[in-house]
Order: C-alpha cells, then structure tokens, then sequence
C-alpha cells in the first residue's frame, strides 16, 4: 500500500476493518438467523430492518455537501466559512431526526398492519417498528457527525468510529436471536450502538475540531444552504436512489413470490455485494484527497488518488465477483445449509450486477467529490423509479435479477459520459 498516502491509508484500513467485520458477521451469523427463525422470519427481518439504508438520504443531502464545502473552506484557510458548513449540517440532522420521530408516529397504525398481516411479524410488529423509526433518526445525527469528522481532517477517526458501531450491530442481534429473542428484541438491539456512536462522535468531534462549534441560525444559513442546494439534491438522488431500490427489489420481490424467495434473493445480493464494498472502503478513503485535487486543478494530484481506486476495481473486484459467479451456488447452499433455494442464473446474475454497480460507482466518486454529480443522480434515480415499477410485471426471480442488471448496465453508461465531460473539464 505504499501508493496511498498515510492519512488514506489509515482510513482505508479502518473501512476495510469495518467490511470485514460485516462480512464475517453475516458469514456467520445469517446462518444463525437462519436457525433461530426460519427463512420467512428472516424475509421479514431484511425487509423491516433493511429500511434503515434511507438514513443516508434523510437530512436531503446536506451533511455530505456541507463536508466537501467544508474541506474546501479548510483547505483556503477559512475556518469562519467552514464553521458555518458545520453548523448547518448540524441544524439540518437535528431537525430531519425529530422529523423522522414526527412521521413514524403518525404511520404508525399503516405500517404496523402492514408488518403483523403482511410480513407474518405478528405481536411484535409494533415494538419492531418503533426501534426501526428510532435507529432511523440516530442514524442521520449519527452520519452528520460521521462527515463533519472526516471533514475537519481526522477520516481514519471517523472510519474507526462506524468500525465500533457497525461491530455492535452485527454482533448484538443474532446474539439475542440465538437465545429465542423476538423479531423486536433484536431491533432494539440495533439502537444501542448508535447511542454509542453519537457520545463518542460528539467528543472526537470537540477534540479534533473545536472551532465546530454550533451556533444559532441565521439569514446566513439560507445563502449558503441556496448555495449547496443542488449538490444537496444531487447526494440526496443517489445514494437515495441506492437505498430504494436495494430495499424497495427486496420489498417488491417479497410481496410477489414470498418472504421465504426474498430472504434468498436477499442473502445472494448481501454476498455478492462484499466485492463491491471491497472497492468502496478505498473510493471512501481517496474522497477527500479527490475533492482538493479537483478543486485546485491539480491533475497529478487527481490521477494519483484515483488510479488506486481503479486498480482495486479490476485486480480484486472483478475477479472475486468471477469466483462468486462460478462456485457462488454451491457455497450460498452450504453456507444456509439449504434453508434457502439458489440457482446459477440468481448468483451469476447478480454477480454481474455488483460489477456494473461498482463501476459506475468507481466513476461517480470523483463527481461526488466535488458535487458535480447532479446530473447522473437525476439519471440514477429515473432509472431505479422506472426499473421498481416494472419489477412488478417481472414472473419469476430470474427475469426480475436480469432487469436489475439492465439497469446497473445503463447507470455505468450514464457515469461514463458525466466522467469524461466533468470531471476533465476541471483540469
């Protein structure tokens, strides 16, 4: 690792740390899930817990573009601007927390008929949707204190911090399944970590940058919120757009074919996936180095954070997903000691998926970088709406996994052509 620079190095060991942490958890502990509740209990947990990805969309985007207008007020020694970024994107998490508090309360009748009579949660439905809204609005302050530390210089810091949290979460609920707990105890078991998280972050967050401190809003606030407002909308697309449609597939797919068809089409997705967070834990270290080069023009700069990224994509990514592709089936029905029913055209099908997926995600980051990337999140997001609603028409899993590759197939196209006029245009 010698290419990387010793800051991205130790973020990107910390990222890493955090992958395999996950990786080993749901190598182990899906198979637990998977005794202690049976398949279609399982389905339904994926299904209710899995909402918990929209917490990177629900402060609207602002704690990421406030954390790259940050780096760049840093970088220009003005501490001043940066301190405004900071404090933004703390009223915006505060108030989307206590907004996410709002309106579960009020579909809470909707949802909770929804989990007992639909997803077979029964007389836990209502205790699971109550952890699942609260870890909901911990999770946004949570990921706006995560940004404002990478932000303020300390990346392997904050890296190091969802290391600890994403550790408890994998390890506290298959540990209260495997002693005959409730769908709804286990959920409650995925807030503990983030209270963790959110004391721990605030003092790191004191420490490493004491001039982000909060102050009161001001007419101020909405000029640089105007000025932020669509990169915001732009990292509200995206990683929105990633988000429903990783949850809304699952979601369609169970109420189509059943909980028991989702929980095998979900534990598929979740290991053909670890390749591409593989890619992701180096494209996540190399961001802020990525926003200096392009801000400054530094074409060296740039080429030298992003060739790693590259080289990572199509020396390990690429082909691990092959293996995956090839002997994926077998292991996936020993892995589940055949609870779950897999086929080659579902593993290699979304073995080519994450290779897509990860492509143009490799391709957005430097857009994202430096919020240039309004453009192909528009695009992202038209084609996850379009690909959700003729999933419903899909007859079987297989047809259903081949419209998602179609769909990954045009992001990568659209992420090529937002790369090649955006991001050289700035050199």
């Amino acid at each position: 690792m010698r290419w990387l620079s010793d800051s991205v190095k130790w973020a990107a060991i910390a990222n890493m740390a955090a992958q395999i942490i996950g990786m080993l958890g749901q190598l182990i502990f899906i198979p637990i899930y998977l005794h202690a509740w049976g398949g279609e209990k399982y389905g339904s947990w994926m299904i209710c817990v899995g909402v918990t990805a929209y917490a990177a969309i629900l402060d609207f985007g602002v704690s990421q573009a406030a954390s790259n207008e940050m780096i760049a007020s840093i970088a220009k020694r003005d501490q001043k601007t940066a301190q405004i970024w900071s404090s933004l994107a703390f009223w915006v998490a505060i108030g989307m927390s206590l907004a996410v508090g709002l309106m579960g309360i009020c579909a809470a009748p909707y949802a909770i008929d929804f989990l007992g009579n639909r997803l077979g949660a029964g007389d836990s439905s209502q205790a699971l949707y109550f952890c699942v809204v609260i870890q909901l609005a911990l999770l946004v302050t949570f990921n706006m204190y995560i940004c404002l530390i990478r932000a303020a210089g300390a990346n392997a810091t904050a890296s190091w911090i969802s290391v600890l949290a994403i550790f408890l979460e994998v390890v506290i609920p298959p540990c209260i399944a495997l002693g005959g707990g409730t769908l709804a105890q286990a959920a409650a078991g995925l807030v503990v970590p983030r209270l963790l998280g959110l004391v721990i972050c605030g003092y790191a967050l004191r420490a490493l940058a004491p001039w982000a401190t909060v102050t009161v809003a001001s007419r101020e606030y909405l000029v640089r919120a105007k000025e932020i407002l669509i990169p915001s909308a732009a990292n509200l697309l995206q990683p929105g757009g990633v988000a429903l449609f990783l949850q809304g597939s699952l979601v369609v797919i169970g109420s189509m074919l059943g909980p028991q068809v989702a929980a095998a089409f979900g534990v598929a997705r979740t290991v053909s996936r670890l390749p591409f967070q593989l890619c992701y834990v180096f494209t996540r270290a190399q961001m802020p180095n990525l926003t200096k080069s392009i801000s400054a023009s530094d074409k060296e700069g740039f080429l030298r954070s992003f060739k790693p990224v590259v080289l990572i994509y199509f020396c390990l990514t690429v082909p691990m997903l092959f293996c995956f592709a090839i002997f994926g089936e077998w292991f996936l029905r020993a892995w589940t000691h055949e609870t779950l029913s897999f086929s080659f055209a579902l593993v290699g099908g979304l073995a080519l998926c994450s290779v897509l997926h990860s492509g143009w995600h490799m391709l957005s980051a430097p857009l994202v970088a430096r919020n240039l990337h309004g453009g192909f999140s528009v695009a992202y997001f038209v084609l996850v709406s379009v690909s959700l609603c003729a999933l419903n028409a899909m007859p079987n899993l297989a047809s259903c996994v081949a419209l998602i590759a179609i769909m990954e197939f045009f992001a990568l196209i659209v992420s090529w052509r937002q790369f090649k006029s955006l991001v050289f245009l700035r050199f």
